[in-house]
């Protein structure tokens, strides 16, 4: 029993309460955008709600060592890093408007180019302020750079990349796949990771993540992965063998990109000593502590569906 309660997690009951309000919450926005119309903007606008709040939260961690000495300079260096991260978010979310178009580019190539685009002018806007420091040492510099490249990555890239998805014509089958797959590697990964003893993952980055709860978190995924793909209405008929081989390992490397991007926040968190990126959600920290792993396997899922759509 002693070793239980030295376990280093949240308490359980907490962690679940705050989980099957978020589930709940899926459903209803699930259902909504199933019906269409206005109602599956409220799946869009909910959306768009948690990617400010994961921006405001990078912002916030990130201000924690300061990029300028004056006031003034604080604020603009602030403003100009979160008008950054949602540019390629907002983008998506005003050509969203033009409906049929939206929906013919997105079909084409769920708006991966418009992306690539946005995502270079969001890191161009977060990495203008530290291009003309004067006073700062280069030590500081490198880890501007780098935390502002992951913010990148996690809210213009990454959350962009949720936008085509929720914002996409008939994608709640999508949505729904890969929504249940990368929380069923979290969930897989805190139960083995919790009951199973093991070496740490990666003791500087997060030292509480162990080497089976990673294995654990690729079995939960991998196998929700495939076993929804016969539970959801979706088209199988066309599959061949190698179709098939893709999948699995396509599959492999979005649980891990999701691994990846919880190892990404908690660098960033280790980075400024901090536990949780807020307190938003009690038992399990920020939005982002909930998000990372949807935000950094999002652009890989949707390429990793077109090409599985090619070779249908």
């Amino acid at each position: 029993m002693t070793s239980i309660a030295q376990k280093p997690y949240p308490a359980l009951t907490k962690r679940l309460r705050t989980a099957a309000a978020l589930i709940l919450l899926s459903i209803v926005m699930l259902w909504g955008a199933a019906i269409g119309g206005i109602y599956a903007w409220g799946l869009i606008g909910f959306s768009y709600f948690f990617l400010i709040i994961v921006a405001a939260e990078l912002v916030s961690t990130c201000a924690l060592s300061p990029l300028h000495n004056t006031s003034f300079g604080s604020l603009v260096s602030k403003t100009t890093f979160i008008i950054g991260l949602l540019f390629t978010p907002s983008v998506l979310l005003m050509l969203r408007y033009d409906q049929s178009w939206f929906f013919l580019e997105s079909h084409d190539h769920f708006m991966l180019p418009y992306m690539v685009v946005g995502g270079t002018i969001s890191l161009f806007v977060c990495l203008l302020p530290i291009v003309f420091q004067t006073d700062t040492s280069i030590e500081i510099l490198e880890k501007k750079v780098l935390e502002r490249m992951i913010a990148v990555f996690f809210v213009a890239i990454g959350g962009g990349s949720f936008m085509a998805l929720v914002s996409a014509e008939h994608a709640t089958e999508l949505y729904l796949w890969f929504i249940a797959v990368v929380a069923m590697n979290d969930s897989g990964a805190y139960f083995v990771g919790a009951k199973i003893s093991s070496p740490p993952l990666s003791p500087v980055l997060s030292p509480k993540k162990t080497v089976l709860g990673s294995v654990g978190g690729l079995v939960f995924g991998v196998g929700t992965g495939i076993l929804l793909v016969w539970i959801l209405p979706l088209d199988l008929s066309q599959w061949s063998s190698n179709s098939w081989i893709f999948f699995i390992v396509g599959t492999t490397m979005l649980v891990l990109f999701a691994q990846l991007g919880d190892l990404l926040k908690s660098m960033l968190k280790r980075s400024h000593g901090i536990k949780d990126m807020s307190s938003l959600l009690p038992g399990h920290g920020g939005m982002l502590d909930r998000l990372d792993g949807i935000l950094a396997a999002c652009p890989y899922f949707l390429a990793f569906y077109l090409l599985l759509e090619s070779l249908a």
